[in-house]
């Protein structure tokens, strides 16, 4: 940081000036102004043949670190993830973390998935940063049509060398992996 003397009614009253990322907090006459945490280049997108979501940001502020959240938008309204790794207490810096999609909003093919991450620095004011994800398509809905048959469903004493036919399962997100 660097500090400046202003001229002040006759008096010789500091000025600091701390710089960090992209945001400056100054404080004069003794009072401070307290500049928000700020989240960038966030990334969110759902693993390959999984509902686990990879979630990757940076997050800036003047302590050395903040309180995470993690938010999905359901299509109407934010919510709160459950399943989650990397919530909590976090360094300054590049951060990563996991929503588990299919434990908290299963049985979905949505187009317009985001992820929110919200930094809390516990000041009075000014102490949260958010950011949103780009949107990203998110399938936590399970293939149906998927059964046996040859043997049926449910068949017993089926000798150990039978083979095994299946149906042909429809997803709203193909290909289907088998």
């Amino acid at each position: 940081g660097s500090e400046e003397l202003n001229q002040v009614a006759g008096a010789v009253t500091p000025r600091i000036i701390v710089e960090y990322a992209d945001s400056i907090v100054s404080t004069e006459l003794g009072r401070p102004l307290f500049v928000s945490p700020a989240v960038k280049n966030l990334t969110a997108s759902q693993r390959s043949g999984t509902g686990i979501v990879d979630i990757s940001y940076e997050v800036f502020d003047a302590r050395q670190s903040v309180t995470i959240s993690f938010q999905y938008w359901d299509g109407s309204q934010w919510v709160d993830c459950a399943t989650t790794t990397g919530e909590g207490q976090v360094a300054i810096g590049k951060n990563t973390g996991t929503w588990d999609a299919k434990a908290d909003f299963d049985a979905q093919y949505r187009t317009d998935v985001k992820i929110r991450v919200t930094a809390d620095n516990g000041e009075a004011v000014n102490n949260i940063g958010q950011s949103e994800s780009p949107i990203f398509t998110l399938d936590t809905k399970a293939p149906t049509n998927v059964s046996c048959s040859l043997p049926e469903n449910n068949a017993i004493n089926i000798p150990v060398d039978s083979t095994l036919t299946a149906l042909k399962a429809s997803d709203d997100n193909p290909p289907i992996k088998y």
